[in-house]
């Protein structure tokens, strides 16, 4: 007697933006120091042209051109004082961290700020990263930006982490940067009940690998088997005896 067990297993996979509102145009303020606000949000995605030290270079850059990677978002105005004690340090930290960080400078037109200003503050402290110029302000608007400098601080994963307003130590902008590179994409995640691996990415879809059967169901079933195999046996060895005797 010949007992055939069939298991058939199914695999089964599964898959899964922001909208910013309007907001009312603020008064440019002069910068003021030691304020920070936490956001849990994600950052506003902007299309700017790139300023270098002899103006306008015709390139522009897309914030989310930049995704999956740490950003360091500072918003300034050329002629502000703060801006200017902020310059070397920025320059410091891109040293540092220019590997591995994204910098962009947004630069805006308060009291008239010009892009000839900005390639004037380029060019003075000698910047080696990324400046923009936001015309309309409506950047620097729909950031909230009120007063400069302001230091928005965005993880992989597309999170803002912190932000910091006003002039700033190089070791709490430093903190500030590690603790953004820390946050990293959620990760593999193995379900504790089911076979089944699901890798969950915001910059990804859903994608769902292994088995959908449960493993209890699964060693339950093998069990029954093996019960069933027993029992035969045990029933053909009875027989055997009993027509021997």
């Amino acid at each position: 007697m010949v007992l055939c067990v069939f298991l058939v297993v199914l695999v089964a996979g599964g898959g899964g933006s922001s909208v910013s509102q309007p907001v009312v145009p603020v008064q440019p303020v002069q910068s003021q120091t030691n304020t920070a606000a936490v956001l849990t949000s994600n950052p506003l995605d902007f299309t700017l042209p790139v300023v270098g030290p002899n103006g306008q270079t015709g390139q522009s850059i897309t914030l989310s051109s930049f995704r999956g990677k740490v950003l360091f978002i500072e918003f300034m105005e050329p002629w502000a004082p703060h801006c200017l004690v902020m310059a070397p340090t920025i320059e410091d930290l891109y040293k540092q961290y220019g590997g591995s960080v994204t910098f962009i400078s947004v630069s805006g037109p308060w009291q008239g700020a010009t892009i000839a200003d900005t390639s004037t503050f380029i060019r003075t402290y000698g910047s080696s990263w990324t400046y923009v110029f936001d015309s309309s302000e409506s950047v620097m608007n729909a950031y909230g930006v009120t007063s400069v400098p302001m230091f928005v601080f965005v993880s992989r994963d597309g999170t803002i982490t912190y932000v910091d307003q006003g002039e700033q130590t190089r070791s709490e902008l430093a903190f500030r940067i590690s603790q953004a590179m820390a946050i990293q994409p959620t990760p593999i995640v193995i379900s504790a009940t089911t076979s089944t691996a699901t890798i969950i990415s915001k910059q990804s879809a859903v994608s769902t690998i292994g088995f959908s059967l449960p493993t209890g169901q699964f060693y339950g079933g093998l069990a029954v088997v093996f019960a069933i195999l027993f029992a035969i046996t045990l029933a053909l060895l009875l027989k055997k005896k009993s027509r021997q005797d």
